[in-house]
């Protein structure tokens, strides 16, 4: 499990996950649905999902099963 500190390149990945999955699906930057991915794509990381391929499918996933 990773720490509650991200690095710089790892902020770099986190920040284009972010925008490129939330842009992809029309998602507003400071609404409530980006906020929720944000938080989406930081659980994802604590708990060790550190790529933007794998965050990516991760996210996919867990929005099919919703």
């Amino acid at each position: 499990m990773f720490p509650d500190v991200a690095y710089p390149e790892q902020l770099t990945v986190l920040t284009s996950t972010l925008n490129g999955y939330c842009r992809e699906r029309g998602i507003t930057p400071g609404t409530p649905d980006y906020e929720a991915v944000a938080r989406e794509i930081m659980s994802l990381f604590q708990n060790g999902f550190d790529s933007e391929d794998t965050i990516r499918a991760m996210l996919d996933q867990e929005r099919k099963r919703a």
